[in-house]
């Protein structure tokens, strides 16, 4: 039963962090993206 509620929880924590690093993916392409525009502009 303890391994049930662990592993529900380990799930939690992974979604979590798999937004996280999705969020922080998209703002690191939108800087880099913005900053390789600029310069051939």
């Amino acid at each position: 039963m303890d391994d049930d509620i662990e592993n529900n929880i380990t799930r939690n924590e992974e979604k979590g962090l798999m937004n996280k690093m999705s969020s922080l993916e998209t703002a690191i392409m939108s800087v880099v993206w913005s900053f390789l525009l600029s310069q051939l502009n």
